[in-house]
């Protein structure tokens, strides 16, 4: 979840949570995968935004961090943080998150 208002908030943690069952509840494949959402920040703009809402999240009781450049290159080795026109400075990583 990366929403600042708490009622956006709240209602994105409660989908995200129902996908955690929802193969077995509807018996059917929703090929949902809680690998974690990692939005990456390549600008100083960014990284402020991202530790804003890593703040707003905590206080709703998302568990979201603002993770530096080392962090980030220890969860995706293959990731190019310094070479890119526009090198990785951080992320906000949400641990619990995932694709479906």
């Amino acid at each position: 979840s990366n929403y600042l208002q708490d009622p956006s908030a709240a209602i994105y943690e409660k989908a995200r949570s129902l996908y955690e069952t929802m193969s077995q509840d509807l018996n059917m494949n929703v090929m949902f995968s809680p690998r974690g959402v990692l939005m990456l920040a390549q600008t100083q703009h960014e990284i402020r935004g991202f530790q804003r809402t890593a703040q707003a999240n905590a206080f709703q009781g998302v568990k979201t961090e603002y993770i530096n450049a080392a962090r980030v290159k220890e969860l995706v080795p293959i990731i190019n943080i310094s070479g890119p026109r526009y090198p990785v400075l951080g992320a906000l990583w949400q641990q619990r998150g995932g694709t479906a």
